[in-house]
């Protein structure tokens, strides 16, 4: 039995000293890829080409780029629209209204409420005036009839 633990110890004491061995192989391979990969992107950069993550990184930002200027090109569609639109409405204001500088545009705008009272006015009193003319007229008919 003192035997048997002895060996036990021994196979024990073994078992750990190799799974060591291994554990440090397994870290040297690391090292040892580590270098291999570093060496690779020394050569690369030398050549002038990119590491893989930079030419990730590289990636990226053209993909973003090119979203970016498809949108920016997507809104500058748009405005070039608006403006449009806008232009040729203010071409419609100024053939019906006879004026093409925006300042009198807009003067005749906010002109525009006091003129139509001052028409409506004079109609009003053009209107009076027909029916006390109408009025005068039938009082002078009827006097020609006495």
């Amino acid at each position: 039995s003192a035997l048997v633990e002895e060996e036990r110890k021994a196979r024990s004491h073994e078992l750990h000293e190799r799974r060591n061995a291994v554990k440090a192989r397994q870290e040297m391979n690391e090292r040892m890829e580590d270098r291999e990969r570093a060496r690779r992107d020394i050569v690369l950069q030398a050549q002038g080409d990119l590491s893989e993550s930079d030419e990730k990184r590289l990636k990226q930002k053209v993909v973003a780029t090119n979203l970016q200027s498809h949108l920016k090109s997507r809104e500058t569609d748009h405005e070039k629209q608006v403006v449009s639109e806008y232009e040729a409405a203010f071409r419609k204001i100024k053939e019906s209204t006879g004026v093409s500088d925006v300042n009198e545009v807009i003067q005749k705008v906010l002109t525009q409420e006091q003129t139509h009272a001052n028409l409506v006015k004079s109609t009003k009193d053009a209107q009076s005036r027909i029916e006390a003319l109408v009025e005068e007229r039938c009082r002078a008919k009827a006097n020609l009839e006495d």
